[in-house]
């Protein structure tokens, strides 16, 4: 059967016509396709049409975030979330603080948290420990029984859908982490987000932004591209604004960290791409290397401070 061809695509956020920027494969999970990626400049959004099954998509070994009381990064983000929700001086509180956002996209203040798309739930795990209410959403049967095992029984099954069978004004907070980028109607999942806050209660969301540095250097190879078909809407800092305040939300404040240097996985990405450099020994031993990433943060600092950060973090109250 002959390849469909693309010369437009009706972004889903203004119902306007796309430019079609270039062609992309699963590069993650190897499932088969092809998807036409897509420029909206009314949205300054980048997009595809999303397949008809989202969950052919989602394999088991596609969630990493596993409790593990052995991991080193599962204990640093334990040791962070702990101090900084204990009580604790200024200084200190600052200094855990500033941690705080490399390692999770989380609220300042304890109460009812939703997370959307929480995976196995490691950090509603950790924000359970210090003493949240904790609640999860996330589309994957697997990710849910194994949040279950771990005693967190208020994570369901679903997605933004599953939002409306909360009460109205029923959240201190609501996160999403790296999530909005996954779903086929972000502004209905963000109108269900307004509606089931408190007066004062904060979304906070992590997503990657595609008006970043690494998009000039990197282009299609950029990380965030990798993620296709499972990445849907890609939104830029600007998209992002545009968006919230179409769901009726405020100004919102933006932050860029990550605790893995965006310019060091956009090399990699790149590298594997042009040599398929993680199907090497080496290459798998360098990838995400705890010293060589330190090495590359003076250049996800750079970026940072021209705001073109990979990895934006987006905090508004309601």
């Amino acid at each position: 059967m002959p390849e469909k061809e693309y010369k437009n695509a009706i972004c889903s956020l203004c119902r306007k016509e796309g430019i079609e920027l270039f062609i992309a494969k699963d590069k993650v999970h190897k499932k088969p396709g092809v998807f036409h990626v897509f420029h909206c400049q009314n949205c300054q959004v980048d997009f595809i049409e999303c397949p008809e099954d989202l969950t052919d998509y989602y394999d088991n070994n596609y969630f990493s975030d596993l409790i593990n009381e052995k991991s080193l990064l599962f204990r640093i983000k334990s040791h962070v979330i702990a101090n900084f929700y204990a009580p604790s001086g200024f200084i200190k509180k600052k200094i855990y603080g500033f941690l705080l956002g490399f390692i999770a996209a989380l609220p300042q203040e304890k109460g009812r948290i939703l997370d959307v798309g929480c995976g196995p739930g490691d950090i509603l795990y950790l924000l359970k420990k210090v003493g949240f209410d904790v609640y999860g959403l996330d589309i994957s049967q697997y990710a849910v029984d194994a949040a279950h095992k771990n005693g967190l029984e208020n994570v369901a099954l679903g997605m933004e859908d599953k939002l409306a069978e909360y009460s109205d004004e029923f959240f201190d907070c609501i996160r999403g982490s790296h999530v909005i980028e996954h779903m086929p109607d972000p502004i209905k999942f963000l109108n269900l987000c307004r509606r089931k806050l408190k007066n004062g209660g904060s979304l906070i969301l992590a997503t990657p932004n595609i008006n970043s540095f690494n998009r000039v250097i990197f282009g299609e190879h950029t990380k965030c591209y990798r993620d296709i078909p499972r990445h849907i809407i890609l939104f830029s800092n600007k998209g992002i604004t545009k968006i919230l305040k179409k769901a009726g939300f405020g100004d919102a404040r933006i932050t860029y960290r990550n605790m893995f240097s965006d310019f060091y996985e956009g090399l990699f990405c790149f590298l594997d791409d042009k040599f398929k450099i993680l199907n090497t020994t080496l290459g798998k031993k360098l990838y995400r290397n705890i010293f060589i990433n330190f090495i590359f943060l003076p250049i996800d600092f750079f970026a940072i401070m021209i705001g073109g950060g990979e990895t934006m973090t987006v905090n508004i109250r309601k």
